[in-house]
């Protein structure tokens, strides 16, 4: 994992974002038929991977700072 896995992340997150943008301009419920539930999923477990690197690293070891900027972008990705 690297720099451009997280830039080919932002892409196709910049793409979503272009595509939908004249539906999408407020607050969605994460409710529907597949896959929304299962996005839904991941973008929560996006959240704790995020929570838990936090608490690794107050307990003094080190987390490679892609990981966080991974999983933040996730939780944007997986929104869409």
């Amino acid at each position: 994992m690297d720099e451009q896995d997280i830039a080919w992340l932002q892409s196709r997150l910049n793409h979503y974002r272009m595509e939908v943008a004249e539906r999408l301009k407020g607050f969605v419920l994460p409710r529907g038929t597949l896959p929304v539930p299962h996005l839904h999923l991941a973008r929560s477990a996006a959240k704790k991977a995020i929570r838990a690197m936090v608490r690794v690293e107050q307990e003094g070891k080190t987390v490679p700072d892609v990981l966080p900027r991974l999983c933040n972008l996730m939780c944007n990705f997986y929104l869409r």
